[in-house]
């Protein structure tokens, strides 16, 4: 897949989480986990997430970078009317766009707002000229799209509602696979292990977990994949590798996200 000459990701996400109030602790970051679980549900890996500044240089070379990257990117913050939202700016500049004022974004505004609409409100319609604009009545508050990116609100109600009608606007992807094996015994004796069936299993990507405070087991082995066959393949490898030491607890077979 390629986009402006360079190759892309294909299925994989990246996200943009934008704000000061992030990186100060002044807010809690909690859209992350609402972004992750939606699309890897939907198929998709979410391969990159970054947390920048309100700062326009900085956000706008995170947009260009995994916009270049990935498939898509979902970006949550920095869309308000105060002097420190400059998301819409910065991604306008990552792309050498210029900003203007949308149509469709403004009447909503005017609609929204009434006679309460003043410059700052106003600010909020000027978007990177060539983005597109999903006005629906289930949602209060647009879909902002440029290019590959989807410009969010950073609010999480706003944003969570968004998500839903993102993933019906893309290509719905089919969800991985994942098989685990809970096993009692911990991480290090088993490394030379885990990197074998790694090794062996190259389209399958096996992920271990310590877990501190269960009497059940130590560590949860995961087997991802896009098909079946190849996590089940995977699996019964890795049985045969642990069955034998007799620290196999647990078995869930392979199941989709």
């Amino acid at each position: 897949m390629c986009h402006n000459g360079r190759t892309m990701s294909a299925n994989t996400i990246a996200v943009l989480i934008i704000g000061d109030e992030i990186l100060t602790a002044q807010v809690r970051e909690t859209n992350l986990a609402v972004i992750l679980e939606a699309f890897t549900h939907a198929g998709y890996t979410v391969a990159e997430a970054r947390i920048v500044r309100d700062v326009p240089e900085q956000i706008a070379v995170a947009f260009r970078e995994l916009s270049d990257t990935y498939e898509y990117v979902v970006s949550a913050g920095g869309i308000g009317p105060t002097h420190d939202d400059v998301t819409l700016e910065a991604a306008a500049a990552a792309f050498g766009a210029e900003v203007a004022v949308h149509p469709g974004m403004n009447v909503f505004l005017e609609q929204i707002y009434g006679d309460r609409m003043n410059d700052a409100v106003s600010r909020m319609a000027r978007l990177p000229v060539g983005a597109d604009v999903s006005i629906r009545d289930d949602i209060h508050w647009p879909i902002i799209r440029f290019r590959n990116c989807f410009i969010l609100p950073g609010l999480p109600l706003a944003l969570k509602e968004k998500i839903e009608c993102i993933l019906e606007l893309i290509p719905r992807r089919d969800a991985l696979w994942v098989a685990r094996l809970y096993l009692d015994i911990g991480e290090s004796p088993i490394a030379a292990e885990l990197t074998d069936l790694q090794e062996r299993h190259r389209t399958v990507a096996v992920g271990s977990y310590p877990v501190l405070g269960d009497a059940e087991y130590k560590t949860r082995v995961t087997f991802r994949g896009a098909d079946r066959k190849t996590v089940d393949v995977a699996m019964a490898d890795a049985i045969t590798v642990f069955e034998p030491t007799g620290v196999i607890v647990r078995i869930d077979p392979p199941e989709q996200l």
